[in-house]
């Protein structure tokens, strides 16, 4: 009993070893930092609101910019930090392991447990094969340990949301109306939550979603009816889509009622087709290998030679092709039936489809994919192709298992009687040892990123006790740009100086931001509220680079030359950090009239309460954040003031009244922020409740056919 409970459990135990192995930095209690995963101290967790807001301070490089078309994972982003940060206290090293990095862990063996185990049931080896291919490939562990966390949250989603899919199109419960309603409502709920985590993982997913319906009607028909098919549309599609547009109400309705100009907050680097071929880093042998270009170094733009060890994956993968042929003369060697062979080939589609799609750009036929970005709706969003990288590892998490199980058979079937299973099982084993093999690095400690432990220096601390002392508005300017251990907030907002200025060479930087504060109070610096000009200590060695490596004689020449700057005082006792203040630095409100007098309260990023005194009529009240023609100064209830560009950057409102009076400045696209999260939570609980009574319903049904059996 024990003997058999052990060999039957050997794999599971075989992968908790694996992830034990891979992740041993995340069981410690040290900061977890990298790339796109950036800390916290404890006073920035107020930024983490649970409501969401259409204005974003840290937008526009510091000076703000409508929020809206990100709002999509604003969930995701806020509410693990809002509940073990805001409500529980905890320190961020705590928080972010509770918020974030164990339940990436559980989310990503749960989901491969149930794909695995839907395509290969009673076979608990094909599930380890399955489950590794997926869960443990270059890809998978170089946007994890990127920091990209919300893109690898949405790819772990994928086998749930895909499974949810195949369910609703091939349930047998074809008179059951009650039955299908309440899976195609599960289905659109896991779809907006995988949507929530990444937009661009749910755009991918749902590429695979389409090609399955279209590959697999033909099929489902034959066992139905043709009239059925506007019956598998309005389930399939028509209730998911809708369950989606309602719950994600909060930043459609803005979106599509308040339109930002989502082209300029982002800029060329974003939507041009120079930067998806900038960004179009692998090349076929890359892709339809399985191996991310950047394996296993991750250094942004440094590409590795192609590893020829990899291309056994897709000959296992594709050889699965092979074994379902008709005219293979082994009837034993086939797919044992035609589910299995319409599993085959739909991957087998999707793995092209993901490789040719995740090369972007490069050879060949790169110019499809730039004609896609240009024209397919959506498709804008995939500056950087390897998110379709998702299709090729959602389709070898199939095909592999199956090509194995097939080759095995025929070994089998080759051997001699005593040796077929001990051939079947050692060939099993060495598919195993290759796939491990394939991800060592990962496994031997050689990965960096998130799989590596830090520390905060010290000097970090002291700067953001000395910014918070203060208490007020400013900017601070971070050269060449700001650090991950680098305080700001929405009264504090932190720029990047090689954004700021149009350059990365820190020298240039450094020329013109002499020549900027040598202008004094016509200084850009002194009217954007920048009161601290920052060098920051390299702890992490990501900013001082020299050919992708760090150099550090590229800091102390920095260093060198920032302090020849005569406009600028030095404050001392930050360590290798550099802080220089800025004289004369505007506010947030100012005026060009000297008499105005000035007083506002932050209330939230969408909304300021103004105190003005000694108003003339046709003054100016400039608000530096960047222009939008949304923002509106509220004297009362009907009378409003609406913005007009002041110096071609910020806002202003020309006062009309002489004295003294209230104002409150507030960003009108908010209202559809507050209206769309009435109609989102309304049709939350609505989909609650309809759950609630369809499971009720259910489970009474059972209960009276139970009696009438009994």
């Amino acid at each position: 009993m024990l003997k058999n409970s052990i060999k039957k459990n050997l794999p599971l135990f075989v992968v908790l070893l694996i992830l034990f192995v891979t992740y041993r930095a995340w069981l410690t209690t040290n900061l977890i930092t990298a790339g796109d995963f950036w800390p916290l101290y404890f006073d920035q967790y107020d930024n983490y609101r649970i409501f969401p807001f259409a204005w974003n301070t840290a937008l526009s490089t510091g000076l703000g910019g409508n929020s809206v078309f990100l709002l999509w994972n604003h969930i995701f982003l806020t509410l693990p930090m809002y509940f073990f940060g805001t409500l529980l206290h905890l320190p961020y090293e705590f928080a972010e392991r509770l918020g974030y990095l164990f339940p990436l862990l559980i989310l990503g063996f749960v989901s491969t447990y149930f794909w695995s185990r839907h395509f290969f049931k009673k076979n608990n080896i094909l599930q380890t094969i399955s489950g590794l291919a997926f869960s443990l490939n270059t890809y998978s562990l170089m946007i994890i340990g990127g920091g990209q966390l919300g893109i690898v949250f949405a790819y772990f989603f994928t086998p749930i949301v895909v499974l949810s899919f195949i369910k609703l199109i091939s349930s047998p419960y074809v008179g059951r109306f009650k039955f299908f309603l309440r899976q195609a409502i599960i289905t659109g709920v896991l779809f907006v939550i995988q949507l929530n985590l990444d937009l661009r993982m749910a755009y991918v997913t749902m590429i695979a979603v389409i090609i399955y319906f279209l590959f697999n009607i033909k099929y489902e028909i034959s066992k139905r009816n043709i009239l059925t098919i506007p019956r598998l549309i309005f389930y399939f599609f028509i209730t998911p889509l809708l369950i989606t547009i309602l719950l994600n109400s909060f930043w459609i309705f803005p979106l599509v009622l308040s339109p930002a100009n989502i082209s300029q907050q982002l800029g060329s680097a974003y939507t041009s087709t120079v930067a998806v071929n900038f960004f179009s880093f692998a090349k076929l042998e890359n892709t339809v290998a399985l191996l991310h270009p950047l394996w296993p170094e991750n250094i942004f733009g440094k590409v590795g030679f192609m590893k020829p060890e990899f291309l056994l994956l897709p000959i296992l993968a594709f050889s699965s092709l092979f074994f379902i042929s008709r005219t293979n003369p082994s009837a034993s060697l086939r797919a044992r039936d035609q589910r299995t062979k319409s599993y085959v080939l739909f991957f087998a589609l999707l793995g092209l489809i993901g490789t040719f799609l995740a090369k972007g750009a490069n050879d060949p036929f790169g110019g499809i994919y730039l004609w896609m970005f240009g024209h397919i709706p959506g498709f804008v969003m995939f500056r950087d192709p390897t998110k379709f990288y998702l299709l090729t590892a959602l389709s070898y998490s199939v095909l592999i298992p199956y090509g194995v199980y097939f080759i095995s058979d025929w070994i089998k079937s080759k051997a001699k009687n005593g040796y077929k299973e001990y051939l079947r099982k050692l060939f099993f084993t060495l598919i195993i040892f290759y796939l491990l093999f394939l991800i060592s690095p990962a496994l031997i400690g050689q990965l960096n990123g998130i799989f590596k432990s830090t520390t905060l220096p010290n000097d970090y601390k002291k700067l953001e006790k000395k910014l918070l002392t203060e208490q007020k508005f400013f900017r601070t300017l971070w050269i060449p740009q700001k650090q991950r251990f680098a305080f700001y907030s929405d009264i504090n907002p932190a720029m990047n100086a090689q954004d700021l200025f149009h350059s990365t060479d820190v020298n240039k930087i450094l020329n013109s931001l002499e020549d900027d504060l040598s202008k004094k109070e016509d200084s850009m610096l002194v009217r954007y509220g920048v009161k601290y000009i920052i060098l920051p200590y390299d702890s992490e060695k990501e900013l001082f680079l020299n050919d992708r490596k760090y150099d550090g004689e590229l800091y102390k020449k920095a260093v060198n030359d920032i302090e020849k700057i005569k406009w600028l005082k030095e404050s001392s006792g930050f360590g290798k950090i550099k802080v220089f203040e800025v004289s004369n630095s505007k506010d947030h409100f100012w005026s060009p009239s000297t008499s105005l007098r000035i007083n506002y309260k932050f209330i939230n990023p969408t909304k300021y309460a103004v105190e003005i005194k000694n108003a003339k009529k046709g003054n100016i009240l400039v608000f530096s954040e960047s222009f939008d023609e949304g923002w509106i100064a509220y004297l009362g209830v009907m009378d409003k003031v609406s913005s007009i560009r002041y110096n071609k950057i910020f806002n202003s409102f020309r006062l009309e009244k002489d004295g003294n009076y209230s104002l409150e400045v507030y960003y009108e696209p908010q209202k559809w922020v507050e209206r769309g999260m009435i109609v989102s939570l309304a049709t939350f609980i609505f989909i609650c409740a309809s759950l609630l009574v369809l499971k009720l319903r259910f489970m009474n049904k059972d209960t009276r056919i139970k009696e009438e059996k009994n």
